[in-house]
């Protein structure tokens, strides 16, 4: 399977509110194909270069070639920080979320230790179980995390590839 039906199927997979921090992988491939790889081509008509995906450009006549990829070295950097952010942001969520399932722990523990026992077996059941629901919870978002960050990798390097082909 192609790489980029790989990444558009992992795409509908992942969570819908997750979807827009990905790669924008198919519109940067899509652009990178229009390149002219003729040297003597760097001045083709702007209308030739996919113009649905040079906002930006859009006055500019037939932009030099040079000029077109500084633009697009730009749109992959915005493309890194975007999904780096919320990387990192998700990273973070998940300290917190993990911290305070331990002080829930130590709540249970302590209660259970200090004489105030729970009114049953059952609630003390109830609360130990939902904490390891959470724990679940946060281990499955916690994997899914780490296969947007191998999805997100593996499209740069790809389109970094092309992009290396095509200077």
């Amino acid at each position: 399977m192609k790489f980029g039906k790989e990444f558009t199927t992992h795409l509908e997979d992942t969570l819908p509110e997750w979807r827009d921090k990905f790669l924008c992988y198919k519109p940067l491939k899509k652009f990178l194909k229009t390149f002219p790889t003729n040297p003597s081509d760097q001045h083709q008509p702007f209308e030739a270069v996919a113009p649905a995906a040079l906002e930006g450009f859009e006055d500019q006549g037939n932009p030099p070639l040079a000029e077109l990829q500084d633009w697009f070295i730009r749109i992959l950097n915005e493309e890194l920080d975007k999904f780096n952010d919320f990387y990192v942001d998700k990273e973070e969520e998940f300290v917190i979320r993990f911290q305070e399932l331990k002080e829930r722990i130590e709540r249970v523990k302590e209660k259970s230790n200090n004489g105030r026992a729970f009114t049953s077996e059952s609630e003390f059941s109830e609360e130990i179980m939902d904490i390891r629901r959470d724990f679940v919870a946060i281990h499955g978002e916690m994997v899914l995390l780490k296969n947007y960050s191998s999805l997100n990798f593996a499209g740069t390097q790809t389109i970094s590839s092309l992009l290396f082909f095509l200077i």
